[in-house]
């Protein structure tokens, strides 16, 4: 098995591959399904392994997947022989690492568990709590970069840029926006387009009932 990074809600496939099938007619894999983080889709064969049945079983009380596969004659190639299709939960909050483990995996029914190699994969969830970075660069000329992270879904989010007395300079968001972090580019002008002047500035961003101010400065 092979490591990924995957977003949550995205639907995901885990290559599964086998290094040695000489004198194998028949292979058992069970999974276990940590259904927290993502759930069970399909399973399929790959084309070299085509003219093999197989058959799979996800009990939801175990949180167990079971895949049988069979032939009538030995299988005569190493590599991928089955993709595991898989969902990503929404609600995922963070990044989790976690891995699909192959709990038992029987080769001609001669248990091989002790031989399977897995990695894990990087689950990318929603952000775990408001917050507003610090722009890069700063100071900055031509173009500086803000981030920010929202954490709910159909916030109103607004991200202000300020001159020292308080007055509106450019207004870079102001929508309503899903969980996630978020870039937006500021290349030091105001509403109209036109360049605003060396200086220091003020950038506030305000969503539900967060709000935070950082300042930039901008150069000739």
């Amino acid at each position: 098995m092979t490591g990924t990074t995957v977003n949550r809600g995205e639907e995901f496939s885990i290559p599964i591959s086998v290094n040695s099938t000489s004198g194998v007619v028949a292979l058992q894999i069970e999974f276990n399904i940590n259904t927290d983080l993502y759930s069970f889709s399909d399973v399929s064969l790959s084309e070299d392994f085509a003219e093999y049945n197989i058959s799979s079983a996800f009990n939801e009380d175990s949180k167990k997947l079971i895949v049988a596969i069979a032939g009538t004659k030995p299988m005569e190639k190493e590599g991928n022989i089955l993709t595991l299709n898989l969902l990503a939960k929404e609600e995922i909050r963070g990044n989790v690492s976690e891995e699909i483990e192959i709990s038992r995996f029987l080769a001609n029914e001669e248990n091989l568990t002790k031989n399977v190699n897995s990695e894990s994969i990087e689950f990318i969830g929603k952000p775990t709590s408001y917050s507003l970075e610090q722009n890069y660069p700063n100071p900055f000329n031509p173009s500086t970069v803000i981030s920010y992270q929202i954490p709910d879904d159909n916030v109103d989010v607004k991200l202000v840029i300020y001159n020292i007395q308080g007055e509106v300079v450019n207004t870079l968001v102001n929508q309503s926006q899903n969980a996630g972090t978020y870039q937006v580019t500021w290349n030091a002008t105001n509403n109209h387009g036109e360049k605003v002047s060396t200086g220091v500035y003020i950038y506030r961003i305000s969503a539900n009932k967060f709000s935070s101010t950082k300042k930039l400065m901008v150069l000739k």
